[in-house]
């Protein structure tokens, strides 16, 4: 399993462990300048120095768990909580300290993730699937203006084509919605996507890959499946596309007397984008899953388990 001038995932050394979290994280981000922000359980959103890992501040603006941390324009993060709120953080000071933005709070649930839109709007979906959507007042404060109960949705994400996607797997399907008016436009069934806030990538400019029991290649400009692909080794935890041109999948293997093997498979997309080639392997990465991977503007590759962060060069 060779790729020419590509980053082989089974040559990449654990250069950093990183545990100022205490109980599980559930995703990442990288910022404006390179600095990494995680989120979790412990109530917290903790910012770490792009060039050490370092830990720069804590920020406990919940009462409950962090569920999901999304960037905003302007060094702010969005962030949703079990505490049944969402709040817009900006980073000041070379993100060692941060002021609270804007707090929503008409919300009657845990909320599950929150999404802001090409257009400004906000999205957040709750954990009985309520969307809700948010635009700016005139006092520069948001609004909630539209509530669809019981979507059946458990995750959201914006397609280049200013299309959002939403994926359900109570339902098994997915749904394209028009973000003029927030209707649904067409609808795709009996996809048994995983459990997961990492489950899309784009893989082309047109195609977008979907981790379900199988890897689904989605044409999104005609809406329709263009191939299922079976990935080996296991059960998929979350995908990522990484900066040259191949696929990243953290995989939870097969459990034996010493726990489950959760591994990276790496693939090599193939000039079309709809068919992929299993390059490298990496196993025993984490002991207790893989929650959340990024790569980040230096080529690392950054993961999270229950209540701990991996650098990987």
């Amino acid at each position: 399993m060779k790729a020419k001038n590509d980053l082989l995932i089974q040559n990449v050394k654990e250069s950093k462990t990183i545990n100022e979290h205490n109980r599980a994280i559930h995703c990442l981000l990288q910022l404006e300048n390179g600095d990494y922000a995680s989120c979790s359980d412990d109530r917290r959103i903790n910012i770490y120095s792009n060039k050490d890992f370092k830990l720069k501040q804590k920020i406990k603006e919940h009462e409950h768990s962090v569920t999901y941390i999304f960037k905003m324009e302007n060094n702010q993060i969005l962030s949703s909580s079990e505490d049944e709120t969402i709040k817009i953080i900006k980073l000041t000071d070379n993100n060692t300290k941060y002021t609270l933005i804007d707090k929503l709070t008409d919300n009657h649930d845990f909320i599950n993730q929150s999404i802001e839109i090409s257009n400004g709007n906000i999205i957040s979906l709750s954990s009985k699937r309520t969307l809700k959507f948010y635009q700016l007042n005139n006092n520069k404060k948001y609004e909630c203006f539209k509530v669809i109960d019981k979507s059946g949705v458990n995750f959201l994400f914006e397609l280049p084509n200013k299309t959002l996607i939403s994926a359900s797997y109570l339902e098994k399907n997915i749904k394209f919605w028009n973000i003029e008016n927030y209707s649904v436009t067409q609808m795709m069934n009996n996809i048994s996507i995983i459990k997961s806030m990492e489950l899309m990538c784009m893989l082309t400019d047109n195609l977008l890959g979907i981790a379900a029991e199988k890897f689904y290649v989605i044409d999104i400009e005609n809406k329709k499946l263009i191939k299922k692909i079976q990935i080996n080794n296991g059960n998929i935890q979350c995908v990522i596309k990484l900066n040259n041109n191949t696929l990243l999948f953290g995989i939870e293997g097969e459990f034996s007397l010493h726990g489950n093997n959760y591994h990276f498979n790496q693939y090599k997309l193939n000039e079309k984008g709809d068919n992929l080639e299993l390059i490298s392997i990496k196993e025993k990465v984490h002991n207790t899953g893989i929650n959340y991977m990024i790569q980040g503007k230096n080529g690392e590759i950054i993961s999270c388990s229950e209540q701990r962060i991996k650098v990987w060069k």
